[in-house]
């Protein structure tokens, strides 16, 4: 999945409540006509995730252009294999463990990869209509 070549990304806040409300705010000057509240989930939890998991998220950022919004967070963990963790639901009590099953479920599409900055989470939102 590639991010636009024709935008320039913004960076995110690596601190959750930080980076989700400077998303709703950026979604809403944009006129974004999806889901706020499934972007904005989505980005808490990979950055949650990234701190939980890979020490701590390193980078985030948006692009949005004419088809699809696309949120990107890095961190230094070893990566993870996302198919295995969003396969099935988590039990209802489980106190952890919903956050990719979450954002699998939120995203138009979602990918994990390896670049120089580390591992990355990629979400995609196409935009409705």
């Amino acid at each position: 999945m590639t991010v636009s070549q024709f935008a320039e990304p913004i960076v995110l806040p690596l601190e959750p409540g930080a980076a989700r409300r400077d998303v709703e705010a950026f979604l809403t000057d944009a006129g974004w006509e999806g889901s706020t509240d499934d972007v904005v989930l989505a980005v808490h939890e990979a950055l949650v995730n990234a701190r939980r998991h890979g020490g701590a998220a390193v980078r985030a950022d948006l692009v949005l252009d004419r088809s699809c919004l696309v949120v990107r967070v890095w961190d230094a963990g070893p990566g993870f294999d996302l198919r295995s963790s969003i396969r099935q639901a988590p039990p209802p009590m489980a106190e952890r463990g919903r956050g990719l099953w979450l954002i699998d479920r939120v995203t138009t599409s979602c990918e994990v990869g390896r670049d120089d900055e580390g591992v990355f989470l990629v979400m995609r939102f196409d935009r409705p209509g």
